[in-house]
Order: C-alpha cells, then sequence, then structure tokens
C-alpha cells in the first residue's frame, strides 16, 4: 500500500491514485484542536488540509475513518460526509458519551434513565428512556440505522440484522409495541384526522386554487418537501405513499396501504 512520509516521518497511507497527487506536496500533521490532528500543506499562502487538496473536500464536509485511524485516507477506509452531523454518526464507535459507553446514549441523572439523542441535520432526535444502557444502546443503533442507513456507526457491529432486529424487537415489546417506531417516524406527516387538510382525505395531499392541481407534499426531519402536482387526487396520494416508504421504510404511514 502506498503511503506518504511526513517531514516529521508519520506515514499517511493511501491508495495509488491519491499517492499521485499526495506526493507533489509536503506534508506535515497540525493539531486542530484537543486530541485532533490532521496532515496539511502549505499552498498559495495558506495551509490546505489533505482532505481538500487530495480529495477536493468542500468548506462544511469532512472525513470519517473507519478504522478510526486518521492517517488511513485509503478509500476503503474513509466516508465523505456532508455535514456535521452525518459526521458524528459515521465514525467509529469509540466516541462514546461522557456518561455512557455507548454512542447516542448519555444517563439523566433527574430521571435515573438512560436517553438516546440522535442528531439529523443539526436537530437532536430524542429516542425514549430506557431503564437498561445497553436497551438504550440497541434502540440508538435503531435510529442511526433508519436516519443513516449502511454508513452508520454501529455500538453493536457484533450483531447481524437477524441478531439486532429480534433484540430491538423485544425492547419495542418490553416498553410498548410501536413506541419506538412512533418516534423514529415523528417527522413523516400528521395522520390523525384533526390535522389533515380539509380539501383532501388523504394525508400530504392538498388543492391548489392558484393551479387547479393536487399538490403531494411530505416532511421529513422538519422539512417539507414538495412532490409535485397533479390532475388526479388518487395520482398524488400515490405519489405520497411512494416517498414515505423511501424515507420511512416499513412503518410508513401509507394514504392507500392496500396498493
Amino acid at each position: 500500500m502506498p503511503v506518504i512520509v511526513t517531514k516529521k516521518g508519520q506515514q499517511i497511507i493511501v491508495d495509488q491514485a491519491e499517492y499521485e497527487i499526495a506526493k507533489q506536496f509536503k506534508w506535515v500533521i497540525s493539531k486542530t484542536g484537543k486530541n485532533k490532528s490532521t496532515p496539511v500543506t502549505f499552498v498559495d499562502g495558506h495551509y490546505k488540509t489533505f482532505s481538500r487538496v487530495v480529495f477536493g473536500i468542500e468548506q462544511g464536509q469532512s472525513i470519517a475513518h473507519k478504522n478510526g485511524n486518521k492517517l488511513d485516507f485509503t478509500r476503503d477506509n474513509i466516508l465523505i460526509c456532508k455535514d456535521k452531523s452525518e459526521f458524528w454518526h459515521v465514525v467509529s464507535s469509540n466516541r462514546k458519551g461522557k456518561s455512557s459507553q455507548y454512542h447516542g446514549v448519555c444517563y439523566n441523572n433527574a430521571l435515573e434513565k438512560w436517553v438516546v439523542q440522535v442528531r439529523k441535520n443539526g436537530k437532536v432526535i430524542t429516542g425514549g428512556r430506557y431503564n437498561q444502557e445497553d436497551e438504550a444502546g440497541i434502540v440508538a443503533d435503531y435510529l442511526m440505522l433508519f436516519h443513516y442507513g449502511d454508513i452508520a456507526a454501529r455500538n453493536f457491529p457484533e450483531l447481524n440484522m437477524e441478531q439486532f432486529e429480534k433484540r430491538y424487537n423485544e425492547i419495542n415489546e418490553k416498553y410498548g409495541s410501536g413506541r419506538i417506531e412512533k418516534i423514529s417516524r415523528a417527522g413523516q406527516g400528521r395522520s390523525n384526522a384533526k390535522y389533515r387538510n380539509k380539501t383532501s382525505k388523504y394525508v400530504g395531499v392538498s388543492w391548489s386554487k392558484k393551479r387547479n392541481l393536487w399538490t403531494a407534499q411530505i416532511s421529513h426531519t422538519r422539512k417539507v418537501n414538495v412532490l409535485g402536482r397533479f390532475l388526479n387526487e388518487i395520482d398524488a396520494a400515490r405519489a405520497y405513499d411512494k416517498k414515505a416508504k423511501e424515507l420511512y421504510g416499513e412503518h410508513a404511514k401509507l394514504n392507500l396501504p392496500e396498493l
């Protein structure tokens, strides 16, 4: 495996394609904070990071190292994160909370419970309170997988999906069946008739007088996504259901579940 050697002899591990770029510069390891450091080089009168020069990382983005080695820039070991909240949940699970051994879990002294909190798009999603620390750790894994998919760091990577789902279902049943799913999809949209748009019987569908069309939209992580405008109310409801399945999977609330 090609390596780039810094002025002080540290080795930056890269693939061949990145080696061809990186070898053109002289690199040093610079401290960027407490217990944090990164390779930098001096270019055009400014110090620039290895991530910026070699991978073209833009402002606001960051690189996460799967194995925790900040000098291992091989493609199989890195994930390019588009924002800080994504970085927080894809980095190695060694980043434990101050009061818990598990990622996304902290202890609430007043409640005497383990609390689950997951970040997404700068917002904190609370995943409930639990009696046992490992129960909270499993729920944190569930929410991280739900919101970040396969790139999520996990507290229990040793569990295969069948084992993980079995453990998760046991916790879900213990604290009330459906409770955790309710938390995870809280931002999907209001299904209660009290909150439905008066112009349509379907969730996420409304009539636009201005355009004489049906509009479909869905909320996700506190943002509203407009899905399009339709001549037919049913078509708008179907568009909502399709996006709901994409965003919320098997727990999606659908207008037309029979279709």
